[in-house]
């Protein structure tokens, strides 16, 4: 639907699943997205109401060797919608999809031995949200 027209409708869709293993791994900018979608209807009634973003998904990446070049994977919610209710009108928002999650076991990770500290932090400004991750990958 549309969101001026204030058709009812659905929520965003939520991320969906990713499972992905490789022994060497070359990501560049959102290589890997899981996203949830941003909602796209809304409704009136007593008062106007907006629709929910879907929640991110869940994915696990399992390598060897990752390379990863700036933000390589995702899992953000989507975003809720605020009606644009006309003047004397209370409009209620949808609210933000949640994060979903993120898991990535990699044994080096732009060079850095898996486990070390500058490997964590490779990690965690590769991926959103911050994953868990093990430094053990066959």
């Amino acid at each position: 639907g549309n969101v001026m027209s204030l058709m009812p409708g659905p929520g965003g869709n939520g991320g969906g699943a990713v499972f992905f293993t490789a022994l060497r791994a070359n990501f560049g900018p959102s290589a890997v997205t899981v996203r949830g979608e941003t909602c796209t209807a809304a409704s009136a009634g007593s008062f106007d109401y907006g629709c929910g973003g879907g929640a991110g998904g869940s994915l696990y990446v399992r390598v060897q060797t990752l390379v990863a070049t700036g933000v390589v994977a995702e899992a953000q919610g989507g975003n809720g919608v605020i009606p644009p209710s006309p003047a004397g009108r209370v409009s209620r928002p949808g609210g933000n999809g949640g994060v979903g999650r993120v898991r990535v076991d990699a044994r080096t990770v732009n060079g850095l031995m898996g486990g070390t500290s500058d490997a964590n932090t490779a990690i965690n400004a590769a991926v959103e949200p911050d994953p868990g991750f093990i430094a053990t990958a066959p």
